[in-house]
C-alpha cells in the first residue's frame, strides 16, 4: 500500500510539473486529432460503405423492377400488334358486310394466327378476341408448353367481367391493364392458382366499337423469378398498392387480398411499422432493429399513380452491413497502434522543451508581480527565444496601453464635468491630442441647411493638415465615418500622414465628426482607433448631457413664462366676470328693486301706477335672470356638456350671429364625434373668445367657423371679414389679453393658436389641438406654420 501511495504522489508531481503538463498537452494535442480523425474517418467510411451497401441493394431491387417493367412493355406491344393483324381486320370487314362464309373463314385464320403467336409466347396464358357484346369469338389457351384453340361451343360470354367493361371505355389505340389477380373460370378461382394480368385494347372500325383483343399473361413467369432469385440471407417480395403479397417465398402468404384468397396476409401483418412508408409510392429504405428493407415502386400503367406494385428486398442488418463491421475492426487496430507511437513521441518532445519553458515561467512570474520594467533575457533564438522576445514586446505595449487608459479615464472625467457646450467641445479636442500622437485635431458638424457641408466647431494644432480635407480619400472617409455607430472609427494613410475619424453626437439630430491628423504611424494602429472610438463615446455622452441641461433650462424658462401668462389671463377673466356682474346683473337687480319700492309706495294711492311699477320690476327681474344665465354660461358652457363640441359651437355661433346680425357659414365635419374633455373645453373657449372679439371690434357682416380632424389633430378656424387690426399696434394694449388667453389655452394642451389679421381684410384665427396619443400623454406643443407677428400677443 505504501509503494502504491508513493507512486501515486510521484505521478501527481509529474503531472503538476512543466514537463508533465507539456506531456499531457502534447499528448492531448496529438491524440485528440488522431482519435477524432480516426473516429470521424471511421464514421465517414462506415457511412460510405453503408450507403454503397444500400445502393447495391437498391440497384438489385431496381434491376428486378426494370426486368418486370420491360416484360410488361413487351406485352403492351404484343396486344397492339394483335389488334392490327390482317386476319382480324378481314374478319371485322366480313362481319360488317354480313358475309357468314367470310366470317367463318377469317375466324379460322385468326385462330391460327393466335395459335402461332401463343406458341411463340409461352408466358401468355390466353389470347382472345371478344366481340362488342363481350362474347368470345376466338380464344387460344396455353399451359406454357402446348397451345390449343378453344372450340366454338366452349367459348364464354365475358360481358359481365370487369376487364371487358373497362376496355370498351377506352379510345382507339389505348390499352387497359387489369389488376394482377388469380384467374377465374366460370366465376371460381382456378386451381391450381394461376396469377394473371390482362392487357386489352378496343377495336374500332369507322369509329364503331367492334370488340376487344385481350392477352392473359401468366404472371408466375416474373413472380417466380423474384422469390427464386432473392439474396442468400434475405428474400425478395412484391406487394400491391394495398400491401398484399403478390410474390413471397412462403406460398401461404401470397394472394391474401379480398379479391383473391382473402387470408389477410400482407405488409400490415408482417411489417406494421414500415407498411405506410413502403406503400407511399416512393422508393426508399427502412431500417429498424435487426432488419433492413429496401423497396422501389413499379407502375404497370404510368398514368395511373394510384395503382402500383412495390418490390422489396428484406434482409437482416447483420448480413447487409457485414462489410462495415470488418472495416471497423481493422480501423480500430490501426488507431490503437498510432496512439502508442504518439505517446512515445510526446514524452521525448516534452523532455526537450522542459528547461527553456521553466526559464520563461520564472520571467512570467516576475511580470505577474508587477515588475513591468524588467524585460526577460533572451538566451536562444529558437521558438522559445522568439516567444520570450514577443512577450517583452507585449509587456511594453501593455505598459503603454495602461498609461493611455489612465489618461482616457482622466479625460472622460474632465469632459463630463462641464455643462458649457463650447468649453466641452474644446476639452474633447484637447483630450484627443493629449491621448494620441496627433498634430492636428478638429471637430466638425454637418450644416442643417447644407447636408453635405461641414462647419468647424473647434481646431487644435497645425492647420496645415486641414488641406487634406478636400482630397477624395478623406471625403470618402468622412462619409464612411458618418455611417458608423457611436463607438466605432475609421483611419487611412494619406499624403505622408495618417487620418483617423470617429462619429460624435453633438445634438440629437446633428451628425458630427472628430478628426485627427499626424505623421506618427501609431495613428494608423487599431489600438489608436479603439482609443478614439472610446473617447468619442464618452464625449457623445457628455455632449448629450449638455444638450439635456440646455433643454431643461429652456423648459424651465418657458414654464415660468407660461405660469405668469396663465395668472394674468385668469385675473383678466375674473375682471371681465366682475364687469359683467356689475354692469349687467347688478344694474337689473337695482332697477327691479326701485320698481318694487315704487309699487309698495303707490299701491294704496295710485293702483294703476303701482301696477305699472310692478310690471317694470318683473321685467327687470326676468332680464336679470337671463343675464345671470349668460354669466354662468361664460363660466362653464352647459351647451358643451349637453350637446358635444360640434353642436355646442354651432349653437354658440348661431346665438352670436342672431345677436350681431351676421351671415354665418358653418363647416362642422366632426359632428357626433367625442374628443378628450380638455380638448373640447379649450376649443370651445377659444371659439367663444374669437366670436366675442369679432362682435365687439370687427363690425363684420360675415363669419365662418369650421372644425376638422387631420392626422390626429383637431383644427378649428374662426374667420371674419370685418375691419381687421394691426397686430403690432395692439401688442401692448389691454384688449390683447383675450388674444393671450387664447394662445395660452392652446399651449396648455400641447396645441398652437395662430392669428392672422390686416386692417380692412378681416381676421383669421387658426387653432391646432393634438388629440391624445395611445399612451394618453401629449408631450410637446405642435410645430406648425410660422407664427404671425400677432402670435406674440395671441
Amino acid at each position: 500500500m505504501q509503494g502504491k501511495g508513493f507512486r501515486l504522489q510521484q505521478a501527481m508531481r509529474f503531472l503538476q510539473s512543466i514537463q508533465g503538463k507539456l506531456f499531457v498537452a502534447f499528448l492531448t494535442v496529438v491524440l485528440i486529432p488522431l482519435i477524432g480523425t480516426g473516429l470521424y474517418g471511421n464514421w465517414i467510411t462506415s457511412r460510405i460503405i453503408e450507403e454503397r451497401v444500400i445502393e447495391s441493394a437498391r440497384s438489385n431491387v431496381e434491376q428486378h423492377a426494370q426486368q418486370i417493367a420491360g416484360f410488361l412493355d413487351s406485352v403492351r406491344g404484343d396486344v397492339l400488334y394483335l389488334a392490327h393483324l390482317d386476319s382480324l381486320q378481314r374478319l371485322l370487314q366480313a362481319r360488317a358486310q354480313g358475309d357468314d362464309e367470310g366470317v367463318a373463314y377469317w375466324r379460322t385464320q385468326l385462330a391460327r394466327d393466335f395459335l402461332i403467336f401463343s406458341a411463340a409466347r409461352p408466358t401468355y396464358y390466353q389470347v382472345r378476341y371478344l366481340d362488342e357484346t363481350g362474347r368470345e369469338v376466338v380464344r387460344v389457351d396455353s399451359d406454357g408448353r402446348v397451345s390449343r384453340i378453344i372450340p366454338q361451343d366452349k367459348l364464354q360470354d365475358k360481358s359481365h367481367r370487369y376487364y371487358f367493361q373497362e376496355t370498351i371505355q377506352r379510345g382507339p389505340g389505348e390499352i387497359y391493364v387489369s389488376p394482377l389477380d388469380l384467374n377465374r373460370e366460370h366465376g371460381q378461382i382456378e386451381v391450381p392458382y394461376r396469377p394473371v394480368i390482362r392487357y386489352a385494347t378496343p377495336i374500332y372500325v369507322d369509329s364503331t366499337l367492334r370488340g376487344i383483343v385481350i392477352i392473359n399473361v401468366y404472371a408466375d413467369y416474373f413472380l417466380r423469378f423474384l422469390y427464386e432469385h432473392g439474396p442468400q440471407k434475405g428474400m425478395l417480395l412484391m406487394v400491391d398498392q394495398d400491401g398484399y403479397y403478390l410474390a413471397h417465398p412462403d406460398p401461404t402468404r401470397r394472394w391474401g387480398g379480398p379479391v383473391d384468397l382473402n387470408t389477410g396476409y400482407g405488409l400490415w401483418t408482417d411489417y406494421p411499422d414500415a407498411a405506410s412508408q413502403i406503400l407511399s409510392g416512393q422508393e426508399g429504405t427502412y431500417i429498424s432493429g435487426d432488419q433492413a428493407i429496401v423497396y422501389t415502386p413499379l407502375y404497370p400503367v404510368a398514368v395511373e399513380r394510384d395503382r402500383f406494385w412495390v418490390i422489396l428486398r428484406v434482409e437482416s442488418t447483420s448480413s447487409l452491413f457485414a462489410p462495415i463491421r470488418a472495416f471497423r475492426v481493422t480501423a480500430a487496430s490501426i488507431l490503437a497502434a498510432a496512439i502508442l507511437v504518439a505517446t512515445a513521441m510526446t514524452m521525448v518532445l516534452a523532455r526537450q522543451l522542459t528547461e527553456p519553458i521553466r526559464a520563461l515561467q520564472r520571467g512570467v512570474e516576475q511580470f505577474g508581480q508587477g515588475k513591468l520594467d524588467h524585460p526577460l533575457e533572451v538566451k536562444q533564438e529558437d521558438e522559445i527565444g522568439q516567444l520570450t522576445h514577443a512577450f517583452n514586446q507585449m509587456a511594453a505595449a501593455i505598459r503603454r496601453y495602461v498609461v493611455q487608459l489612465e489618461m482616457l479615464n482622466e479625460a472622460g472625467q474632465r469632459i463630463s464635468s462641464g455643462l458649457d457646450r463650447q468649453a466641452t467641445v474644446r476639452a474633447i479636442a484637447d483630450a484627443a491630442r493629449q491621448l494620441l500622437p496627433a498634430e492636428f485635431v478638429a471637430i466638425l458638424c454637418l450644416e442643417q441647411s447644407e447636408p453635405h457641408r461641414f462647419r468647424v466647431l473647434v481646431e487644435v494644432g497645425d492647420r496645415r493638415w486641414a488641406t487634406l480635407r478636400e482630397t477624395p480619400a478623406v471625403q470618402t472617409l468622412y462619409q464612411e465615418a458618418l455611417n458608423l455607430e457611436i463607438g466605432q472609427s475609421r483611419n487611412l494613410q494619406e499624403a505622408g500622414g495618417f487620418v483617423c475619424c470617429a462619429p460624435l453626437r453633438i445634438e440629437a439630430n446633428r451628425r458630427s465628426l472628430i478628426e485627427l491628423y499626424g505623421a506618427d504611424p501609431e495613428l494608423g494602429d487599431p489600438w489608436a482607433s479603439k482609443l478614439l472610438s472610446t473617447l468619442a463615446a464618452h464625449a457623445s455622452i457628455a455632449l448629450e448631457n449638455v444638450s439635456l441641461y440646455e433643454v431643461l433650462a429652456e423648459h424651465r424658462q418657458r414654464l415660468a413664462h407660461l405660469v405668469e401668462d396663465l395668472i394674468n389671463a385668469q385675473e383678466e377673466e375674473r375682471k371681465l366676470v366682475a364687469y359683467d356682474l356689475h354692469d349687467g346683473l347688478i344694474q337689473y337687480l337695482v332697477g327691479a328693486r326701485m320698481h318694487l319700492r315704487s309699487f309698495t309706495a303707490l299701491r294704496d294711492t295710485n293702483p294703476q301706477a303701482a301696477e305699472e311699477a310692478l310690471e317694470a320690476g318683473m321685467a327687470h327681474l326676468a332680464t336679470a335672470i337671463s343675464e345671470g344665465r349668460r354669466v354662468i354660461e361664460g363660466l362653464r358652457p352647459t351647451l358643451l356638456d349637453d350637446m358635444g363640441l360640434a353642436a355646442a359651437i354651432g349653437e354658440l355661433t348661431r346665438q352670436m350671429a342672431m345677436a350681431a346680425g351676421w351671415e354665418v357659414e358653418l363647416d362642422l365635419a366632426t359632428a357626433n364625434r367625442q374628443f378628450p374633455p380638455s380638448v373640447e373645453i379649450t376649443a370651445f373657449r377659444i371659439v367663444q373668445e374669437a366670436l366675442t372679439n369679432a362682435r365687439k371690434y370687427a363690425q363684420a357682416r360675415r363669419v365662418k367657423v369650421s372644425l376638422a380632424v387631420r392626422d390626429s389633430v383637431l383644427e378649428v378656424v374662426v374667420q371674419d371679414w370685418g375691419r381687421g387690426f394691426d397686430p403690432e399696434a395692439t401688442r401692448n394694449r389691454q384688449e390683447c389679453m383675450g388674444l393671450v388667453g387664447m394662445r395660452e389655452r392652446a399651449h396648455l394642451v400641447g396645441g398652437r393658436c395662430t392669428i392672422h389679421s390686416e386692417p380692412g381684410k378681416g381676421t383669421r384665427v387658426l387653432v391646432r389641438l393634438p388629440l391624445q396619443s395611445e399612451s394618453g400623454v401629449i408631450h410637446e406643443p405642435l410645430l406648425g406654420d410660422e407664427a404671425d407677428p400677432s402670435a406674440d400677443c395671441g
